[in-house]
């Protein structure tokens, strides 16, 4: 009687274990709403960075939706935001969906910006993270928006980067953004780099949120 106790409480054991190491905590999954303008490859860059954080993007162009797309269309997300400055194009294509979102969102449109379920702060610093752009606000954005999820405060997290509305961009220059011509020469000079007009330089002409 003793040794078949062991064994089926040996096998409880292992079942609550198996059970626990089951049940983590299921990673969220978050809806971006586009219009055309916004590159996918975008959005393939945020669930790269998101992944490490539990946390899935995903995106649906409005374009490409039904006309009839009603709020079931946000059942299975944990918070959406809106990707576009085209705010009567998504509004009318989207009626019937729109007055039935009941999750977290934010427009990220900083011109005319709007927000539901958020803290106004927690949302402005979202929107300031995304509208700037960048690998590193990208990482921020997410860990705030992760923080929020977890009812938790997002103190600590880095501080938005602020860009300059237009400036020189170098990949090699650790994130420096060069307010003028000569700035970024007298970058490449300490780099040992030629500054002749005549050199191999390209530019690429580019918004700040793809730095």
């Amino acid at each position: 009687f003793l040794r078949t106790l062991v064994v089926a409480l040996t096998l409880f054991s292992a079942l609550v274990s198996s059970s626990a190491l089951g049940a983590e905590e299921p990673s969220k999954s978050i809806l971006f709403i586009a219009t055309s303008n916004v590159p996918t490859g975008k959005f393939r860059l945020l669930n790269e960075i998101a992944a490490p954080l539990g946390l899935k993007v995903e995106v649906r162009y409005v374009d490409k939706l039904p006309a009839d797309t009603d709020a079931g269309l946000f059942t299975p997300y944990a918070a959406v935001f809106i990707d576009s400055y085209l705010q009567d194009y998504v509004k009318g294509r989207l009626s019937k969906a729109l007055p039935g979102l009941k999750l977290p969102w934010v427009w990220l449109y900083r011109a005319q910006a709007s927000f539901v379920q958020f803290p106004e702060e927690t949302a402005k610093r979202l929107l300031t993270h995304y509208s700037q752009g960048g690998r590193k606000n990208f990482e921020a954005f997410f860990k705030v928006l992760q923080a929020h999820l977890q009812h938790r405060h997002f103190a600590g997290i880095p501080a938005p980067i602020i860009y300059p509305t237009q400036g020189i961009y170098h990949p090699l220059a650790n994130g420096e953004i060069f307010s003028s011509v000569d700035s970024f020469k007298n970058w490449r000079v300490r780099q040992g780099q030629s500054v002749s007009a005549r050199g191999s330089v390209v530019a690429i002409l580019i918004h700040q949120q793809y730095l």
